[in-house]
């Protein structure tokens, strides 16, 4: 785990401008996949996850989870795996995907996000569990709130990081641009005037 995320990313693509930031647990990204927020910004958590062919009818109560998102992730190439973005997916012949549809439904559990932070790579202090499977699309909802939760939630409505389905330009690309259209317009001018 870095930069304080993990990822459910779609055949190891991780389009990042175009997640969707406004819930504090889970970041769909409108080209494919997901990043999950953590509680730490380097270091291990202890991660499972599991593919259904059903959508999840309770939450599960194995832990006792603090926090639980349920969001839509679009997978287009349909090989949704976990993935660490440091060192790639722990399984990569086994996606999540296992049908023809390209949503899914993502319910994370998680429980330690706001412990102290250990530097124990033995005992994670944080936990998650992600269920997959088929479904249509629909919005966010969150089942189960923590304060954590509800001030990233907050942070992010005051200050928002609305999604794009393409990365933001370099300053260098958009100053470039500005100057060729001005000279373009220029000899446009020029001919004119001719």
């Amino acid at each position: 785990m870095t930069e304080g995320t993990f990822g459910l990313l779609d055949d190891g693509e991780i389009p990042v401008h175009s997640a969707d930031w406004s819930n504090g647990l889970i970041a769909p990204m409108l080209q494919g996949g997901a990043l999950v927020r953590t509680g730490i910004q380097t270091g291990y958590v202890r991660v499972y996850v599991r593919a259904e062919s059903q959508p999840a009818e309770e939450i599960d109560e194995s832990r006792p989870w603090e926090e639980v998102v349920e969001a839509t992730v679009t997978a287009p190439r349909n090989r949704l795996r976990l993935e660490s973005l440091d060192y790639g997916p722990p399984a990569p012949d086994i996606p999540l995907t296992t049908t023809d549809t390209t949503q899914y439904r993502v319910r994370v559990h998680a429980t330690g996000r706001d412990a102290p932070q250990r530097h124990t790579a033995q005992m994670p202090p944080e936990e998650y569990l992600l269920l997959v499977w088929p479904a249509e699309s629909a919005p966010t909802h969150t089942l189960r709130t923590s304060s954590r939760l509800e001030e990233e939630e907050q942070a992010e409505a005051a200050h928002p990081h609305p999604p794009r389905m393409h990365p933001a330009e370099p300053p260098e690309a958009t100053a470039e641009r500005e100057i060729r259209t001005r000279l373009d317009e220029a000899l446009k001018r020029r001919r004119k005037d001719q």
